[in-house]
């Protein structure tokens, strides 16, 4: 479903001039056709880490939502690897060893052969 044209010129004019967003309102971003809504979250982190951030912000004038969602984009797909892994480990009746899963994956072959 995309945006309703006066919303969606907006949003566009906003991104090109560079305008901050106000407080806790969902950007949408226009990318091949594909209507991206942005979603505030809220995240408590160490006092050090945030810090941390504040001068990565400082310094590069990027804002420290940028480094952020920069983090959870690069490794979101490694804690969902690990953590659904983990998960299906537990709940399977059947663990194979490397040679088997080999077998079965790369060579169409099955434990019974």
């Amino acid at each position: 479903m995309g945006l309703l044209p006066p919303l969606k010129e907006w949003a566009l004019v906003m991104m090109q001039e560079n305008f901050p967003p106000p407080e806790n309102l969902c950007i949408f971003v226009v990318q091949n056709h594909y209507t991206i809504i942005m979603v505030p979250i809220s995240v408590r982190v160490p006092s050090e880490l945030a810090e941390r951030l504040n001068f990565l912000s400082q310094k590069t004038g990027r804002a420290k939502n940028f480094y952020i969602r920069e983090a959870l984009e690069d490794h979101i797909e490694d804690l969902e690897d690990f953590f659904l892994g983990v998960e299906a480990l537990r709940s399977s009746e059947e663990v194979y060893s490397f040679e088997e899963a080999k077998k079965i994956l790369l060579e169409g072959g099955s434990l019974e052969d």
